[in-house]
């Protein structure tokens, strides 16, 4: 469970990045939405298993804020599996930037010390 975390980050992030032929061009965007559904999918499982690993490494979840990011991840990554729309999509990114800050600004901070 600990080891599936980054193996599923890796996993998005190499299904995103496209091989691109010697001497051709490459349409980024219709790459993107060619994949970006299963882009979106290993970071839901990502997601999950990170809470399964807070369980089943402490029987029980964080605290209230871990979840309540959690919950923001994965309805950043349903809309962004769900949609095929590009203004959900830049919507989606610009979002997860905020989100992911905000999460780990909210971590150090609950940091005893």
């Amino acid at each position: 469970m600990v080891l599936m975390q980054p193996v599923l980050l890796y996993l998005a992030t190499a299904i995103l990045t496209p091989a691109i032929p010697d001497g051709e061009s490459l349409d980024l965007r219709q790459a993107y939405f060619r994949e970006a559904r299963w882009y979106f999918a290993a970071l839901f499982l990502g997601i999950l298993d990170s809470l399964a690993k807070s369980v089943l490494l402490t029987g029980r979840f964080q605290n209230r804020s871990d979840l309540v990011g959690h919950a923001a991840f994965i309805c950043l990554c349903i809309a962004g599996f769900m949609s095929r729309s590009d203004l959900v999509h830049k919507t989606v990114a610009s979002l997860s930037l905020l989100v992911y800050a905000a999460y780990i600004a909210l971590l150090f901070a609950s940091l005893p010390g």
